[in-house]
């Protein structure tokens, strides 16, 4: 049996939606392919946190590892942006952390695997570094134009890279290789720099020439699908091929949620799918439900106290209050309800 080593990275915050992505790896491996799960956690990542992982795995199958890595402060100075927490960079260290293994799968906890890795785990990668996918929004010449009169760091590094630039999310690393280069302290130095794509732009400035391209299947960014016609416009400019394009459409196998999150969101293309495989597969769906609520109840209670400064007749103000705080009052009951649900669960977190 094929073994497929795969890596992810988190803290405390998104060990849930770490388990969602191993769950649904998992149950879509192929019958020849087990795998052997490799976790770098934040140091607020507890016990309780890595037991309710590992029983995911253990539920599905006996056979399969999982380890967890308690990662240290070395990027206790490193730049964070747009919420993104330094989490982000631990897959820099994986070839130090995992001295004994030359090639790994790296993906983020923010996805929904649809489809077996065997194909990239079988990607010859040669010399090169990484086996790596496009991103869709920096190619567009449009768009790579505004980053290079926005950024100094893509006139002076970057400028070249159109059609060639990757979203580090989803990687197939070569660790022997990385080892090889040597790179671990110029990536250390590099993280405490504003690089707006943090790791990612490390990865592309450092790895330029040295990456293998994947089908863009493998990292399907959902946000791009949803709003533009980016992936289309990028046959035109020949950044993907027709039936790449297609397999993103009809095909994809890791769905990437790098934007908008569906735990945060409703309605969006593809998110009533990571909603289903939650509630269906895993024990987290409560937890989710609830958090969403309370965003919901959230925006509510705003607009209940618009309504309340309506300056309109009083029987229209009393209606529309009364509407919004109806709603509040559903919402909070549900939340109430999700939260003797996990109670009994024993596992009940005031957290993200």
């Amino acid at each position: 049996m094929i073994v497929i080593k795969i890596a992810f990275a988190f803290d405390h915050n998104f060990y849930r939606q770490a388990g969602v992505a191993i769950s649904s790896l998992l149950d879509f491996a192929d019958s020849a392919v087990t795998y052997e799960i490799y976790c770098l956690c934040s140091y607020d990542v507890k016990e309780s946190d890595k037991r309710e992982l590992a029983n995911v795995v253990k539920e599905r199958s006996r056979s399969i590892k999982i380890h967890f890595k308690m990662m240290d402060c070395v990027f206790d100075e490193s730049y964070e942006v747009r919420g993104i927490t330094k989490a982000t960079y631990f897959r820099l260290l994986l070839h130090r952390l995992l001295p004994d293994v030359d090639k790994i799968i790296y993906s983020d906890v923010d996805v929904l695997f649809k489809g077996n890795l065997l194909e990239v785990w079988e990607q010859e990668l040669g010399d090169n570094l990484l086996g790596v996918v496009k991103g869709p929004i920096v190619n567009r010449t449009e768009n790579f134009k505004e980053y290079v009169e926005r950024f100094d760091y893509f006139k002076r590094y970057l400028w070249t890279a159109r059609g060639t630039y990757f979203n580090a999310g989803f990687l197939l690393m070569n660790l022997e290789g990385i080892r090889r280069e040597n790179l671990e302290e110029r990536w250390i130095q590099m993280t405490r720099k504003n690089y707006n794509f943090q790791d990612q732009d490390i990865l592309n400035i450092t790895c330029s020439g040295r990456v293998t391209f994947l089908p863009p299947k493998f990292n399907v960014l959902i946000h791009v699908i949803e709003s533009t016609n980016y992936y289309k416009d990028l046959v035109d400019e020949k950044v993907f091929c027709a039936q790449e394009v297609e397999d993103i459409y009809n095909h994809p196998v890791v769905i990437h949620f790098a934007i908008q999150k569906p735990w945060d969101f409703r309605g969006l293309e593809r998110f009533d799918e990571w909603w289903e495989y939650t509630r269906n597969r895993t024990p987290f769906f409560d937890y989710f439900f609830m958090r969403s609520e309370c965003i919901e109840m959230q925006k509510e209670l705003s607009l209940l106290f618009k309504c309340a400064k309506m300056d309109v007749s009083r029987n229209l103000l009393i209606s529309a209050c009364f509407t919004r705080a109806l709603i509040v009052l559903k919402r909070g009951f549900k939340i109430f309800r999700g939260l003797c649900r996990q109670c009994v669960r024993g596992v009940v977190s005031f957290g993200r």
